[in-house]
């Protein structure tokens, strides 16, 4: 997922746990992603893919820690 160029880059800094990491990892693999694409595109298509809830609520959950 390439950025157009000139457009601004935010940074987000999260925690998961390590078991979340791992399924991260997996999952963006599987898709030929790294993991930040991996997570843009599960927002971006989330109510496209009824899969990537679990993953989205697993983040969620981890972040409340």
């Amino acid at each position: 997922m390439a950025r157009p160029k000139g457009e601004n880059v935010i940074r987000k800094h999260f925690k998961l746990t390590e078991e979340t990491a791992k399924l991260l990892a997996e999952r963006s693999k599987a898709e030929n992603m790294n993991e930040s694409e991996y997570i843009r595109y599960l927002l971006l298509n989330q109510s496209e893919h009824p899969r990537s809830k679990e993953l989205e609520l697993e983040i969620m959950r981890c972040g409340m820690r």
